[in-house]
């Protein structure tokens, strides 16, 4: 009787051990899958963030150059100021060299 009381019982011990070597293994593999579908999402999300920022670089870029040419044609506007401001100072200067040397 005590033969088949320890079979019995090593039996239950290698269903049990069985049981929870399967339920450790299902729970790894859980894990595991759970983790390739975060990987995945997330290069999913930085390809969406990544195209999102080439956007956005391409509008800074287009405001650069648009505000690049206008500044061009802010600095043609200055100089042109500027050519005109020359010139009147150039003839205040012959001028007034004019008078002083006829003055003397």
């Amino acid at each position: 009787m005590s033969e088949t009381s320890e079979t019995g019982t090593s039996d239950k011990f290698k269903i049990g051990i069985s049981i929870w070597l399967s339920f450790c293994l299902f729970v790894c593999l859980w894990f595991l899958s759970r983790f390739m579908t975060g990987r995945r999402q997330l290069k999913n999300n930085l390809h969406v963030i990544e195209d999102g920022l080439k956007r956005m670089q391409e509008e800074i870029e287009k405001r650069q150059r648009e505000n690049s040419i206008g500044y061009g044609e802010n600095l043609e506007d200055l100089m042109e100021e500027l050519l005109k401001k020359d010139k009147e100072e150039t003839v205040n200067v012959v001028l007034s060299t004019l008078t002083s040397f006829y003055c003397v």
